[in-house]
């Protein structure tokens, strides 16, 4: 498998910061969306959290307002992120696999997941509703785009 990564915005590794070394309060993000397009960034994010010794978060926005069944879409959800737990457990073995899934819009959660953890990663093309570049303009951290 090839994956491509594009660092949207990046910030310089302080002398602290030790790959391996687990650190209190820190977390790698990464949006769960459609699997077809976020599996490699679910990838990318669980070696990355494992290189720094911190957990990783799974992190879906299911806003069920404009859903014509919110039942059937909270099980989606679920199981949605159910497959991205197996897959970060499978491909990187030992990560650290937190789950987050709000009913909320797609851009607010990932704002708001921005301003509590180191990194966010992301899928091109997957959160459809998010543009990018509006992200990075009001992110708490830096954005891997995968």
């Amino acid at each position: 498998m090839q994956v491509r990564v594009g660092v949207v915005e990046t910030r310089t590794r302080s002398q602290s910061e030790v790959p391996g070394q687990r650190r209190q309060g820190l977390v790698v993000a990464v949006a769960v969306d459609e699997p077809e397009v976020s599996m490699d960034a679910v990838v990318w994010a669980a070696d990355e959290a494992v290189r720094r010794g911190v957990p990783l978060e799974l992190v879906h926005a299911m806003d069920v307002r404009h859903a014509p069944d919110p039942a059937q879409a909270r099980a989606h959800a679920m199981q949605l992120l159910d497959a991205a737990v197996t897959r970060a457990r499978t491909a990187v073995p030992g990560v650290d696999v937190r789950v987050r899934c709000e009913d909320v819009g797609a851009m607010a959660l990932l704002r708001e997941e921005s301003r509590r953890v180191t990194l966010l990663v992301m899928a091109k093309g997957a959160a459809r509703d998010v543009p990018v570049e509006h992200l990075v303009g009001a992110s708490g951290c830096p954005v891997v785009v995968v």
